[in-house]
């Protein structure tokens, strides 16, 4: 029998029932849930109620607070009493049981974007269900029927305007023309709608403007009302925090694990985690995301080259006295210029959609796909042709010279042939010669890669780098383990 089988009672009708003893507060709460317009199930088997009022669709999903929030509302006008903890919790475990057995299809929720053959979704998140659509090299304000997810943290974009001008943003981003450019590179790659998405790094000192300038990407992209956070501890913490938002920021770093460095590759070319589901030995639960990224720090963040692939890294330059303003006076002058920026982005996106499957690379790197989405609109940012992917493979080489710089391993090696062709011989050759040139360079330390067993292993995870700046390194397992290091 389907709970919502029954016409729902009327609120006088509750309160009859109440006055003669006839109705408890669990019955109260299923009467109140008769009058949702329709339950359905996500492919996340998130069970979400959907409500119409006044043409507007709302669209909760029933463990959330909102949820509650509703329900304890109309319980209270009806009844004039609250709702205990252990009712609430009570009755939305037993409804959330109910309708998992009852709905059989899942229906797919999409989070600000959705991609289909011919256009893509843009999501406004307000409550009309109104979308940019872009198509045909245009794009326009309409109403979807495709379902978007609209977690209660999320805050609505503003309405864009046509004949917008994205160069507005220049008025509050101080940065030199070669990372102005990867910065619109990586806002558009932001609305690519499957990804996969580069990770934006923003490095610079105490009053370079890193966080400001993070929260005027996630205002322009997927405003929020946490627009930037700390990061998770785990794995499973950073992929919940990917289901409610689409752009991803975490403030304030100061260096990576190499587990949570593998964890923001993963989650920029998508992946997922598996756990137990809570309250059972056996079942699991899987989550998956791909989400654009952004981290800033004052150190160096990106020490891995997996991550170095994925990442645009800018180097803030220090905000001048003369050029601050006010915080109020800012943010109330980008959010009066926010609806032209839109439009200005928007018809990027539009040309790009008109050009992405046009577009030939002369040169495939890592991130070929967001780096031929933003070919596809370069000359609407004032761009030549393939000239932002020069500035990216440009961004490339000067992170792999910098990593080289802040490692001791590679900045060995890079500096003992900067003075001798060649460096060869077994590990505790090479480790011995290393260290040498570590001493007299001032860099005298005790780290991993100076035990023999553990020296190829650290080596394979840097030959990207070195390769990147001309020294190839081959490895010999022939009567002797050789290590050979040369520049091209």
């Amino acid at each position: 029998m389907h709970m919502d089988s029954k016409k729902a009672m009327t609120d006088s009708e509750i309160s009859k029932q109440l006055e003669k003893g006839r109705i408890n507060p669990f019955k109260i709460l299923l009467e109140i849930t008769k009058r949702i317009d329709q339950f359905v199930m996500s492919e996340k088997e998130e069970i979400i109620a959907i409500f119409i009022e006044n043409g507007n669709e709302s669209i909760l999903r029933i463990n959330d607070r909102p949820f509650q929030h509703w329900l304890r509302a109309n319980y209270f006008r009806i009844t004039g009493n609250p709702v205990t903890s252990n009712q609430m919790s009570e009755f939305i475990e037993t409804l959330s049981s109910i309708k998992y057995n009852e709905i059989e299809e899942k229906i797919e929720f999409n989070l600000r974007l959705y991609g289909q053959e011919d256009s893509f979704l843009i999501d406004l998140g307000n409550k009309k269900g109104e979308v940019i659509t872009i198509n045909k090299g245009r794009w326009n304000v309409i109403k979807s029927n495709v379902r978007f997810k609209q977690p209660h943290t999320q805050r609505k974009l503003p309405y864009p305007k046509q004949n917008g001008d994205i160069n507005l943003l220049k008025k509050y981003v101080g940065l030199e023309e070669k990372d102005w450019f990867l910065l619109l590179g990586f806002i558009l790659g932001c609305y690519h709608p499957k990804g996969p998405y580069p990770i934006l790094i923003l490095q610079g000192g105490q009053g370079t403007g890193k966080s400001t300038l993070s929260k005027i990407i996630k205002n322009i992209v997927d405003p929020h009302s946490i627009l930037i956070r700390s990061l998770p501890k785990n794995e499973r913490d950073l992929l919940i925090a990917a289901q409610n938002n689409h752009l991803l920021i975490f403030d304030n770093l100061s260096g990576l694990s190499s587990e949570m460095s593998d964890c923001l590759c993963k989650l920029s070319t998508g992946g997922g985690f598996s756990t137990k589901k809570l309250y059972t030995d056996t079942e699991e639960v899987v989550l998956t995301a791909k989400n654009p990224v952004i981290l800033n720090g004052i150190d160096y963040i990106a020490t891995r080259d997996d991550l170095i692939d994925r990442s645009l890294i800018l180097e803030l330059p220090k905000i001048k006295d003369i050029n601050r303003r006010d915080e109020k006076t800012f943010w109330d002058d980008f959010n009066k210029d926010l609806p032209y920026i839109l439009g200005g982005i928007f018809d990027v996106l539009a040309l790009i959609h008109l050009n992405y499957e046009s577009i030939k690379l002369p040169k495939k790197p890592r991130m070929a796909d967001f780096i031929q989405w933003v070919t596809a609109g370069e000359s609407l940012i004032g761009l030549k042709e393939n000239e932002f992917l020069t500035y990216y493979l440009d961004n490339k080489l000067e992170a792999a010279q910098e990593t080289i710089e802040n490692d001791n391993l590679s900045f060995g090696i890079k500096t003992y042939l900067e003075e001798n062709t060649r460096l060869q011989g077994n590990a505790s050759h090479i480790i011995k010669e290393i260290i040498k040139v570590l001493k007299r360079k001032g860099r005298d330390t005790k780290e991993n890669w100076m035990y023999s067993n553990k020296l190829k292993d650290n080596l394979d995870r840097r030959k990207p780098r070195l390769e990147s700046i001309g020294i190839t390194y081959e490895y010999s397992r022939r009567k002797e383990r050789i290590h050979t290091f040369q520049r091209e």
